[in-house]
């Protein structure tokens, strides 16, 4: 599944890409994903992303993101509730970066930009 998932992050993003998981759940699924990406050549990089979502408060290692033109893909297992969504856009926002994609295996509320599963 998760090489399926990469397939539709590959084909509307074959440039430099940045791959965030969440650490709770997208940890796995986001390493096939880049290990797909970089098979087809795509230049990509991982890191994680701790958030906690009753706090609403989300942990970045800041020096791992660098303004190198990359495209940001943040990895999840499921979008259920659009909480974490929202917490991770108005935390990259503040660091400037404003264009990234969600990419998830299930998403009922058709939240996400790439999913298998609704």
């Amino acid at each position: 599944m998760a090489r399926q998932l990469g397939e539709l992050v590959y084909q509307s993003n074959k440039d430099k890409l940045t791959v965030v998981w969440i650490l709770t759940g997208g940890g796995l699924l986001a390493e096939e994903i880049n290990e797909y990406l970089v098979e087809k050549g795509v230049e990509s990089k991982t890191f994680n992303i701790k958030i906690n979502v009753e706090k609403e408060k989300i942990t970045i290692n800041k020096e791992l993101i660098a303004a190198d033109g990359s495209n940001y893909i943040i990895i999840d297992d499921a979008i259920w509730s659009g909480k974490t969504k929202t917490i991770v856009m108005n935390e990259f926002k503040k660091l400037g970066i404003s264009d990234f994609k969600l990419a998830v295996l299930l998403d009922p509320n058709n939240e996400a930009d790439y999913s298998l599963f609704s």
